[in-house]
């Protein structure tokens, strides 16, 4: 039989009376009523446990959407350095001497007015020595330059001090790049007869086939192996290790700052470089090992940062950034071949091929 449903008709107020009249009766069941207070444990143990998976997950990509915002803006900077050195170039028709003598001055103190810095450059006194920071440097130069980094000269993803080491006063900004003196190889035999490219001294091997040697200036007629093709300057942004493992800076701006040059005169392939010199190179290299090389040995960087074979290294995660003569910065893999590519892209006229890397 079939049963209508009547309607409910009247006030709220007899409404509300004829519903508790039926749970009275039993004919609704008050079941139906309860309200919920909240979540059970096990359904706030399941909601956490998703917002950690979320987290996990999202975790990563945040990293890597940082790192790679930082390796960008190390990108922009050796850019922002290749047009600096270009901008030299045409004004003095070369590029800058990598490391000159007398400590005198690096690279990076020549380029300081293109890169928006000439008030900084005017207050330097290039007739100094030890780049500024021995007794009898002006006090001006100390005063104008000590603390100053150069924002140009970091790298974002670096975990390295900004600042030269603390047992110097007074601490200058450091750099986490390098200029690029030349290339040899770890088998290379060289000697100090006047001609040669190479000289192996106190503190490793160093040459002057690259762009930036020792007391050196080399003109873009000079690069015969094109400019696409020969590396400028080079990141040196991370740690090293020892043989403890314990990290070390090994930053040949470390030990001085951006401004230090180099103790010797002449450059090699001349008669004033010879196996026993003290062949500090501050703030250029002469490559002799892998992207990324990290160990610490007496065959490989020394026993202190004078920066002679400092390899090409930073914290971007599978290798580092380089400068080229054009102008133009890439991204080298720390599995690039050392002899068949990268030390070949070190010098300017090897005459080498050089394969896809």
């Amino acid at each position: 039989m079939h049963t209508s449903t009547p309607c409910l008709n009247g006030s709220p107020e007899d409404l509300v009376g004829d519903v508790r009249q039926s749970i009275e009766n039993g004919s609704v069941p008050t079941s139906a009523f309860r309200i919920r207070a909240g979540f059970t444990l096990v359904e706030l143990l399941v909601v956490i446990a998703i917002i950690g998976v979320l987290i996990a997950l999202l975790l990563p990509a945040v990293q890597q959407a940082r790192e790679a915002a930082r390796r960008m803006s190390c990108s922009n900077n050796l850019k922002q350095l290749g047009l600096a050195l270009h901008n030299y170039h045409d004004t003095f028709g070369a590029f800058p001497v990598g490391s000159a003598y007398q400590y005198a001055s690096s690279w990076m103190v020549g380029v300081l007015p293109f890169i928006e810095e000439r008030a900084l450059y005017d207050q330097w006194t290039f007739v100094q020595s030890r780049g500024g920071q021995t007794s009898n440097a002006p006090a001006t130069t100390k005063t104008a330059f000590a603390d100053v980094v150069i924002s140009g000269y970091i790298c974002p993803s670096s975990p390295l001090e900004n600042l030269s080491r603390a047992s110097v006063s007074p601490r200058f900004g450091a750099s986490n790049y390098m200029g690029i003196s030349g290339a040899a190889t770890p088998t290379d035999v060289v000697s100090s007869t006047t001609g040669d490219r190479c000289i192996q001294g106190k503190y490793g091997y160093v040459c002057s086939n690259g762009l930036m040697p020792p007391n050196l200036s080399i003109r873009m007629g000079e690069i015969t192996d094109g400019l696409t093709n020969t590396l400028l300057v080079g990141e040196q942004s991370d740690f090293c290790v020892d043989s403890t493992g314990a990290k070390v800076d090994l930053r040949n701006s470390w030990r001085w700052g951006f401004t230090m040059g180099t103790g010797s005169p002449g450059y090699p392939g001349t008669s004033t470089w010879t196996s026993t010199i003290e062949n500090d190179t501050h703030n250029i290299s002469t490559i002799r090992y892998a992207v990324n090389y990290k160990a610490k040995t007496s065959d490989t960087l020394g026993n202190v940062e004078y920066g002679t074979n400092a390899p090409i290294q930073s914290a971007h995660p599978g290798g580092a950034q380089v400068l080229f003569a054009d102008g133009s910065a890439h991204f080298l893999a720390e599995t690039i071949d050392v002899n068949g590519i990268l030390c070949p892209l070190a010098a300017r006229n090897d005459g080498l091929t050089i394969g896809e890397y």
